[in-house]
Protein backbone atom coordinates (compact mmCIF):
# COMPACT_ATOMS: atom_id res chain seq x y z
CA UNK A 1 0.00 0.00 0.00
CA UNK A 2 1.23 3.49 -0.77
CA UNK A 3 1.85 5.77 2.18
CA UNK A 4 2.33 9.42 1.37
CA UNK A 5 2.77 12.65 3.26
CA UNK A 6 -0.95 13.48 3.15
CA UNK A 7 -1.82 10.10 4.68
CA UNK A 8 0.70 10.66 7.47
CA UNK A 9 -0.83 14.05 8.28
CA UNK A 10 -4.34 12.59 8.23
CA UNK A 11 -3.41 9.69 10.46
CA UNK A 12 -1.44 11.86 12.92
CA UNK A 13 -4.21 14.43 13.01
CA UNK A 14 -6.79 11.75 13.66
CA UNK A 15 -4.78 9.68 16.14
CA UNK A 16 -6.71 11.03 19.09
CA UNK A 17 -10.00 10.41 17.31
CA UNK A 18 -9.04 6.83 16.54
CA UNK A 19 -8.01 6.26 20.17
CA UNK A 20 -11.32 7.72 21.26
CA UNK A 21 -13.13 5.51 18.74
CA UNK A 22 -11.26 2.45 20.04
CA UNK A 23 -11.99 3.42 23.63
CA UNK A 24 -15.64 3.93 22.80
CA UNK A 25 -15.71 0.47 21.19
CA UNK A 26 -14.31 -1.10 24.36
CA UNK A 27 -16.80 0.84 26.47
CA UNK A 28 -19.62 -0.33 24.21
CA UNK A 29 -18.97 -3.93 25.17
CA UNK A 30 -20.31 -3.24 28.67
CA UNK A 31 -23.21 -1.02 27.70
CA UNK A 32 -26.78 -1.86 26.84
CA UNK A 33 -28.71 -0.53 23.86
CA UNK A 34 -31.28 2.13 23.10
CA UNK A 35 -33.23 1.61 19.88
CA UNK A 36 -34.91 4.72 18.46
CA UNK A 37 -37.31 4.17 15.55
CA UNK A 38 -38.61 7.23 13.73
CA UNK A 39 -41.65 5.68 12.03
CA UNK A 40 -43.37 7.82 9.39
CA UNK A 41 -46.45 5.80 8.41
CA UNK A 42 -48.91 8.56 7.57
CA UNK A 43 -49.03 7.15 4.03
CA UNK A 44 -49.46 3.71 2.46
CA UNK A 45 -47.08 2.08 4.98
CA UNK A 46 -49.52 1.94 7.90
CA UNK A 47 -49.97 -1.85 7.84
CA UNK A 48 -46.23 -2.44 7.58
CA UNK A 49 -45.76 -0.24 10.64
CA UNK A 50 -48.09 -2.53 12.58
CA UNK A 51 -46.12 -5.54 11.32
CA UNK A 52 -42.84 -4.09 12.55
CA UNK A 53 -44.32 -3.03 15.89
CA UNK A 54 -45.48 -6.63 16.35
CA UNK A 55 -41.90 -7.79 15.75
CA UNK A 56 -40.57 -5.20 18.21
CA UNK A 57 -43.08 -6.17 20.92
CA UNK A 58 -42.47 -9.88 20.48
CA UNK A 59 -38.72 -9.37 20.36
CA UNK A 60 -38.81 -7.63 23.73
CA UNK A 61 -41.05 -10.39 25.12
CA UNK A 62 -38.65 -13.11 23.99
CA UNK A 63 -35.55 -11.34 25.29
CA UNK A 64 -34.42 -11.63 28.90
CA UNK A 65 -34.90 -8.52 31.02
CA UNK A 66 -31.18 -8.05 31.61
CA UNK A 67 -30.34 -8.03 27.89
CA UNK A 68 -33.48 -6.21 26.75
CA UNK A 69 -32.89 -2.90 24.88
CA UNK A 70 -34.93 0.21 25.58
CA UNK A 71 -37.10 0.93 22.53
CA UNK A 72 -38.76 4.26 21.83
CA UNK A 73 -40.82 4.83 18.69
CA UNK A 74 -41.98 8.15 17.28
CA UNK A 75 -44.92 7.15 15.10
CA UNK A 76 -47.22 9.05 12.75
CA UNK A 77 -50.22 7.12 11.43
CA UNK A 78 -52.97 8.11 8.97
CA UNK A 79 -55.51 10.48 10.52
CA UNK A 80 -55.32 13.71 12.50
CA UNK A 81 -53.98 12.34 15.79
CA UNK A 82 -50.47 13.63 15.11
CA UNK A 83 -47.28 12.01 16.36
CA UNK A 84 -46.90 9.84 19.42
CA UNK A 85 -43.54 9.24 21.07
CA UNK A 86 -43.92 5.96 22.93
CA UNK A 87 -41.85 3.47 24.89
CA UNK A 88 -42.63 -0.06 23.68
CA UNK A 89 -43.11 -2.72 26.37
CA UNK A 90 -42.89 -6.51 25.99
CA UNK A 91 -46.00 -8.31 24.83
CA UNK A 92 -46.58 -11.68 23.21
CA UNK A 93 -48.53 -10.63 20.16
CA UNK A 94 -49.37 -12.83 17.16
CA UNK A 95 -46.78 -12.18 14.46
CA UNK A 96 -48.36 -11.43 11.06
CA UNK A 97 -47.21 -13.51 8.12
CA UNK A 98 -48.90 -11.32 5.48
CA UNK A 99 -49.71 -7.63 5.12
CA UNK A 100 -53.41 -8.56 5.23
CA UNK A 101 -52.91 -9.98 8.72
CA UNK A 102 -50.91 -6.90 9.73
CA UNK A 103 -53.79 -4.68 8.60
CA UNK A 104 -55.94 -6.17 11.39
CA UNK A 105 -53.58 -4.82 14.07
CA UNK A 106 -53.96 -1.42 15.72
CA UNK A 107 -51.68 0.59 17.98
CA UNK A 108 -53.93 -0.32 20.91
CA UNK A 109 -52.95 -3.99 20.47
CA UNK A 110 -49.47 -3.23 21.86
CA UNK A 111 -48.23 -2.33 25.33
CA UNK A 112 -46.59 1.05 25.48
CA UNK A 113 -46.10 4.15 27.58
CA UNK A 114 -46.74 7.55 26.00
CA UNK A 115 -43.73 9.82 26.48
CA UNK A 116 -44.90 12.82 24.43
CA UNK A 117 -47.41 13.76 21.75
CA UNK A 118 -47.15 16.25 18.89
CA UNK A 119 -49.64 17.96 16.61
CA UNK A 120 -49.78 16.78 13.00
CA UNK A 121 -48.37 20.12 11.75
CA UNK A 122 -45.22 19.99 13.90
CA UNK A 123 -42.00 19.89 11.82
CA UNK A 124 -40.61 16.38 11.59
CA UNK A 125 -37.16 17.45 12.75
CA UNK A 126 -38.66 18.54 16.11
CA UNK A 127 -40.16 15.07 16.61
CA UNK A 128 -36.90 13.36 15.60
CA UNK A 129 -34.95 15.50 18.05
CA UNK A 130 -37.32 14.62 20.89
CA UNK A 131 -37.03 10.93 20.03
CA UNK A 132 -33.22 10.92 20.17
CA UNK A 133 -33.11 12.94 23.39
CA UNK A 134 -35.74 10.81 25.14
CA UNK A 135 -33.17 8.22 26.26
CA UNK A 136 -30.68 8.16 29.08
CA UNK A 137 -27.16 8.71 27.75
CA UNK A 138 -25.47 5.68 29.34
CA UNK A 139 -26.29 3.26 26.51
CA UNK A 140 -25.39 2.78 22.85
CA UNK A 141 -27.81 4.36 20.39
CA UNK A 142 -29.25 2.62 17.32
CA UNK A 143 -31.33 5.07 15.25
CA UNK A 144 -33.64 3.70 12.55
CA UNK A 145 -35.21 6.18 10.11
CA UNK A 146 -38.27 4.27 8.86
CA UNK A 147 -40.46 5.20 5.90
CA UNK A 148 -40.31 6.14 2.25
CA UNK A 149 -36.93 7.38 1.04
CA UNK A 150 -35.79 9.21 -2.09
CA UNK A 151 -32.03 9.60 -1.61
CA UNK A 152 -30.19 12.85 -1.06
CA UNK A 153 -32.27 15.99 -0.73
CA UNK A 154 -31.02 19.32 0.61
CA UNK A 155 -34.37 20.85 1.51
CA UNK A 156 -38.09 20.24 1.91
CA UNK A 157 -38.85 22.04 -1.36
CA UNK A 158 -36.65 19.77 -3.48
CA UNK A 159 -38.74 17.81 -5.97
CA UNK A 160 -36.86 14.59 -5.20
CA UNK A 161 -34.89 13.47 -2.16
CA UNK A 162 -35.29 13.06 1.58
CA UNK A 163 -36.79 10.41 3.82
CA UNK A 164 -39.88 9.84 5.98
CA UNK A 165 -42.35 11.19 3.42
CA UNK A 166 -45.56 12.27 5.14
CA UNK A 167 -48.75 12.48 3.07
CA UNK A 168 -50.79 14.64 5.51
CA UNK A 169 -49.50 17.31 5.67
CA UNK A 170 -47.10 16.85 2.79
CA UNK A 171 -43.60 17.06 4.27
CA UNK A 172 -40.40 15.04 4.67
CA UNK A 173 -37.02 15.05 6.36
CA UNK A 174 -34.22 16.33 4.17
CA UNK A 175 -30.74 14.95 4.72
CA UNK A 176 -29.48 18.38 5.79
CA UNK A 177 -32.28 18.56 8.39
CA UNK A 178 -31.27 15.16 9.73
CA UNK A 179 -27.70 16.45 9.99
CA UNK A 180 -28.88 19.51 11.95
CA UNK A 181 -30.86 17.34 14.37
CA UNK A 182 -27.94 15.00 14.97
CA UNK A 183 -25.55 17.93 15.45
CA UNK A 184 -27.71 19.31 18.25
CA UNK A 185 -28.51 15.92 19.83
CA UNK A 186 -27.28 15.22 23.32
CA UNK A 187 -25.50 12.03 22.24
CA UNK A 188 -23.84 10.68 19.12
CA UNK A 189 -25.54 7.93 17.16
CA UNK A 190 -23.53 4.71 17.25
CA UNK A 191 -25.46 3.04 14.44
CA UNK A 192 -27.63 4.92 11.94
CA UNK A 193 -29.88 2.78 9.75
CA UNK A 194 -32.13 3.98 6.96
CA UNK A 195 -35.06 1.55 6.87
CA UNK A 196 -36.10 3.18 3.59
CA UNK A 197 -35.41 3.24 -0.14
CA UNK A 198 -32.47 4.81 -1.97
CA UNK A 199 -30.59 6.31 1.00
CA UNK A 200 -27.23 4.49 0.95
CA UNK A 201 -25.24 6.88 -1.21
CA UNK A 202 -22.02 8.79 -0.84
CA UNK A 203 -23.85 12.14 -0.79
CA UNK A 204 -26.03 11.06 2.15
CA UNK A 205 -23.21 9.37 4.06
CA UNK A 206 -20.86 12.32 3.62
CA UNK A 207 -23.48 14.65 5.12
CA UNK A 208 -23.71 12.48 8.25
CA UNK A 209 -20.20 11.04 8.53
CA UNK A 210 -19.24 13.07 11.63
CA UNK A 211 -22.46 12.23 13.46
CA UNK A 212 -22.74 8.44 13.18
CA UNK A 213 -19.90 5.94 13.43
CA UNK A 214 -21.61 3.42 11.17
CA UNK A 215 -24.27 4.00 8.51
CA UNK A 216 -26.49 1.30 6.98
CA UNK A 217 -29.03 1.51 4.18
CA UNK A 218 -30.22 0.48 0.73
CA UNK A 219 -29.27 1.98 -2.62
CA UNK A 220 -32.32 0.46 -4.28
CA UNK A 221 -36.07 0.28 -3.69
CA UNK A 222 -36.39 -1.22 -0.20
CA UNK A 223 -38.97 -3.86 0.62
CA UNK A 224 -41.95 -2.31 2.47
CA UNK A 225 -41.62 -5.05 5.08
CA UNK A 226 -38.60 -3.25 6.51
CA UNK A 227 -35.87 -4.54 8.77
CA UNK A 228 -36.27 -7.86 10.65
CA UNK A 229 -36.67 -6.20 14.04
CA UNK A 230 -37.48 -9.44 15.85
CA UNK A 231 -34.06 -10.87 14.94
CA UNK A 232 -32.26 -7.55 15.44
CA UNK A 233 -33.54 -7.18 19.01
CA UNK A 234 -32.17 -10.62 19.87
CA UNK A 235 -28.72 -9.37 18.83
CA UNK A 236 -28.93 -6.13 20.85
CA UNK A 237 -27.46 -7.47 24.08
CA UNK A 238 -24.96 -5.61 26.23
CA UNK A 239 -21.97 -7.45 24.74
CA UNK A 240 -22.79 -6.57 21.13
CA UNK A 241 -21.17 -3.49 19.56
CA UNK A 242 -22.41 -1.23 16.79
CA UNK A 243 -19.84 -2.85 14.50
CA UNK A 244 -21.27 -6.29 15.31
CA UNK A 245 -24.74 -5.20 14.23
CA UNK A 246 -23.50 -3.34 11.14
CA UNK A 247 -21.61 -6.46 10.09
CA UNK A 248 -24.70 -8.64 10.46
CA UNK A 249 -27.55 -6.45 9.17
CA UNK A 250 -27.20 -6.86 5.37
CA UNK A 251 -27.15 -10.66 5.42
CA UNK A 252 -29.76 -10.85 8.19
CA UNK A 253 -32.13 -8.62 6.22
CA UNK A 254 -31.51 -10.42 2.93
CA UNK A 255 -32.38 -13.74 4.58
CA UNK A 256 -35.55 -12.22 6.06
CA UNK A 257 -36.62 -11.01 2.62
CA UNK A 258 -36.06 -14.39 0.98
CA UNK A 259 -38.90 -14.94 -1.49
CA UNK A 260 -40.28 -11.41 -1.00
CA UNK A 261 -38.97 -9.96 -4.28
CA UNK A 262 -35.46 -10.20 -2.85
CA UNK A 263 -33.70 -10.42 -6.24
CA UNK A 264 -33.18 -6.62 -6.27
CA UNK A 265 -32.37 -6.30 -2.58
CA UNK A 266 -29.38 -4.14 -1.69
CA UNK A 267 -27.92 -3.15 1.67
CA UNK A 268 -24.49 -2.08 2.86
CA UNK A 269 -22.84 -0.87 6.07
CA UNK A 270 -20.05 1.68 6.00
CA UNK A 271 -17.51 2.85 8.55
CA UNK A 272 -17.58 6.65 8.45
CA UNK A 273 -14.08 6.93 9.96
CA UNK A 274 -12.58 4.78 7.19
CA UNK A 275 -14.49 6.81 4.63
CA UNK A 276 -13.00 10.05 5.88
CA UNK A 277 -9.42 8.88 6.49
CA UNK A 278 -8.81 6.53 3.59
CA UNK A 279 -11.52 6.47 0.92
CA UNK A 280 -12.06 10.18 0.29
CA UNK A 281 -8.36 11.10 -0.16
CA UNK A 282 -7.95 8.27 -2.69
CA UNK A 283 -11.14 9.28 -4.48
CA UNK A 284 -9.86 12.85 -4.74
CA UNK A 285 -6.57 11.63 -6.22
CA UNK A 286 -8.27 9.55 -8.92
CA UNK A 287 -10.73 12.31 -9.82
CA UNK A 288 -7.98 14.88 -10.26
CA UNK A 289 -6.26 12.60 -12.76
CA UNK A 290 -9.51 11.82 -14.57
CA UNK A 291 -10.34 15.51 -14.82
CA UNK A 292 -6.88 16.23 -16.22
CA UNK A 293 -7.34 13.47 -18.79
CA UNK A 294 -10.71 14.94 -19.81
CA UNK A 295 -9.07 18.36 -20.21
CA UNK A 296 -6.40 16.89 -22.47
CA UNK A 297 -8.80 14.81 -24.57
CA UNK A 298 -12.28 16.36 -24.98
CA UNK A 299 -13.56 13.25 -26.80
CA UNK A 300 -12.67 11.01 -23.85
CA UNK A 301 -15.97 11.85 -22.13
CA UNK A 302 -17.94 10.15 -24.91
CA UNK A 303 -16.05 6.89 -24.36
CA UNK A 304 -16.44 7.11 -20.58
CA UNK A 305 -20.18 7.75 -20.84
CA UNK A 306 -20.57 4.75 -23.15
CA UNK A 307 -18.59 2.52 -20.78
CA UNK A 308 -20.57 3.60 -17.71
CA UNK A 309 -23.87 2.77 -19.42
CA UNK A 310 -23.08 -0.81 -18.44
CA UNK A 311 -22.90 -0.06 -14.69
CA UNK A 312 -25.86 -0.74 -12.40
CA UNK A 313 -28.23 2.19 -11.92
CA UNK A 314 -31.03 2.83 -9.44
CA UNK A 315 -34.10 5.04 -9.31
CA UNK A 316 -33.00 8.67 -9.34
CA UNK A 317 -29.87 7.96 -11.44
CA UNK A 318 -27.60 6.78 -8.65
CA UNK A 319 -25.14 4.08 -9.66
CA UNK A 320 -23.26 1.48 -7.69
CA UNK A 321 -19.93 3.19 -7.04
CA UNK A 322 -17.86 0.02 -6.83
CA UNK A 323 -19.15 -1.29 -10.17
CA UNK A 324 -18.55 2.16 -11.71
CA UNK A 325 -14.90 1.90 -10.60
CA UNK A 326 -14.69 -1.63 -12.00
CA UNK A 327 -15.94 -0.52 -15.43
CA UNK A 328 -13.58 2.47 -15.37
CA UNK A 329 -10.70 0.15 -14.55
CA UNK A 330 -11.50 -2.10 -17.50
CA UNK A 331 -11.72 0.93 -19.78
CA UNK A 332 -8.45 2.46 -18.57
CA UNK A 333 -6.61 -0.85 -18.88
CA UNK A 334 -7.63 -1.02 -22.53
CA UNK A 335 -6.17 2.48 -22.99
CA UNK A 336 -3.04 1.60 -21.00
CA UNK A 337 -3.59 4.54 -18.62
CA UNK A 338 -1.11 3.23 -16.05
CA UNK A 339 -0.78 6.61 -14.29
CA UNK A 340 -4.45 6.45 -13.24
CA UNK A 341 -4.76 2.69 -12.79
CA UNK A 342 -2.42 2.49 -9.79
CA UNK A 343 -4.43 5.08 -7.89
CA UNK A 344 -7.70 3.49 -9.00
CA UNK A 345 -6.56 0.18 -7.54
CA UNK A 346 -5.79 1.91 -4.22
CA UNK A 347 -9.21 3.54 -4.34
CA UNK A 348 -10.98 0.22 -4.77
CA UNK A 349 -8.97 -1.23 -1.88
CA UNK A 350 -9.87 1.69 0.38
CA UNK A 351 -13.53 1.30 -0.56
CA UNK A 352 -13.40 -2.35 0.48
CA UNK A 353 -12.02 -1.26 3.87
CA UNK A 354 -14.74 1.39 4.24
CA UNK A 355 -17.48 -1.19 3.64
CA UNK A 356 -18.13 -3.18 6.82
CA UNK A 357 -20.60 -5.48 5.10
CA UNK A 358 -22.92 -5.64 2.12
CA UNK A 359 -25.53 -7.89 0.58
CA UNK A 360 -27.55 -8.00 -2.62
CA UNK A 361 -29.97 -10.14 -4.57
CA UNK A 362 -29.33 -12.32 -7.60
CA UNK A 363 -30.17 -9.51 -10.02
CA UNK A 364 -26.80 -7.88 -9.34
CA UNK A 365 -24.58 -10.89 -9.99
CA UNK A 366 -22.66 -9.97 -13.13
CA UNK A 367 -22.20 -12.59 -15.81
CA UNK A 368 -18.83 -11.31 -17.15
CA UNK A 369 -16.06 -12.71 -14.96
CA UNK A 370 -14.20 -9.39 -14.97
CA UNK A 371 -16.93 -7.61 -13.00
CA UNK A 372 -18.07 -10.56 -10.89
CA UNK A 373 -18.30 -9.36 -7.29
CA UNK A 374 -17.76 -5.70 -8.13
CA UNK A 375 -21.25 -4.71 -6.96
CA UNK A 376 -21.10 -3.49 -3.32
CA UNK A 377 -24.53 -1.83 -2.77
CA UNK A 378 -23.21 1.70 -2.18
CA UNK A 379 -24.28 4.41 -4.61
CA UNK A 380 -23.37 7.81 -5.97
CA UNK A 381 -25.45 10.15 -8.14
CA UNK A 382 -24.03 9.68 -11.64
CA UNK A 383 -26.53 10.65 -14.36
CA UNK A 384 -25.44 9.72 -17.87
CA UNK A 385 -28.05 11.74 -19.76
CA UNK A 386 -27.87 15.52 -20.12
CA UNK A 387 -31.56 15.90 -19.17
CA UNK A 388 -31.17 14.01 -15.88
CA UNK A 389 -28.04 15.96 -15.01
CA UNK A 390 -29.64 19.37 -15.60
CA UNK A 391 -32.82 18.34 -13.76
CA UNK A 392 -31.17 17.68 -10.41
CA UNK A 393 -27.70 19.22 -10.35
CA UNK A 394 -28.88 22.24 -8.34
CA UNK A 395 -30.13 19.91 -5.58
CA UNK A 396 -26.75 18.28 -5.24
CA UNK A 397 -24.83 21.56 -5.36
CA UNK A 398 -26.31 22.24 -1.91
CA UNK A 399 -24.76 19.07 -0.44
CA UNK A 400 -21.72 19.16 1.84
CA UNK A 401 -20.10 16.60 -0.44
CA UNK A 402 -20.23 18.92 -3.47
CA UNK A 403 -19.18 21.97 -1.46
CA UNK A 404 -16.18 20.28 0.18
CA UNK A 405 -15.26 17.84 -2.57
CA UNK A 406 -15.32 19.89 -5.80
CA UNK A 407 -13.48 17.31 -7.92
CA UNK A 408 -16.66 15.22 -8.25
CA UNK A 409 -19.06 17.97 -9.46
CA UNK A 410 -16.24 19.10 -11.78
CA UNK A 411 -16.05 15.57 -13.18
CA UNK A 412 -19.82 15.52 -13.81
CA UNK A 413 -19.69 18.95 -15.40
CA UNK A 414 -16.96 17.79 -17.81
CA UNK A 415 -18.93 14.64 -18.71
CA UNK A 416 -22.01 16.70 -19.57
CA UNK A 417 -20.36 19.72 -21.11
CA UNK A 418 -21.66 20.51 -24.59
CA UNK A 419 -18.35 22.07 -25.53
CA UNK A 420 -15.65 20.11 -27.41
Amino acid sequence: MKINFIYILIILGSFGSLNAFSGAKNLQENQGWNLAIYMQADNNLRDYAMWDLAEVSLGLFQTGKVKRPNIHVAIDLPGNEGYQLIKIKPKEVPLPSTVEEASQLNLSDFRFEIIETFLEEVPQEMVLSSLINSFSKDKKLFLSLWGHGEGFGAGKLAQFGGVALDDFPSQKLSVTEIRSVLESAEQKVDLLVFDACLMQTLEVSYELKDLASLIVGSTQIHNFKGLPYLEIIKLMHSESTAHDLALTLPELTLNAFSGLHSDKFTMSSINSVEMQLMFLPEFERVLRKLNNALDNDPFLKIEILMQLQLSQSFLGESRDLSSVLSFLEEFLKARDESNILEDLNELRNSMNRMLVSYGYGDFYVYEPDYHLGSFKAFGIWLPLEQFDYQLRKNDFIESSFYKNFPSWPRFLEKLHSTQI
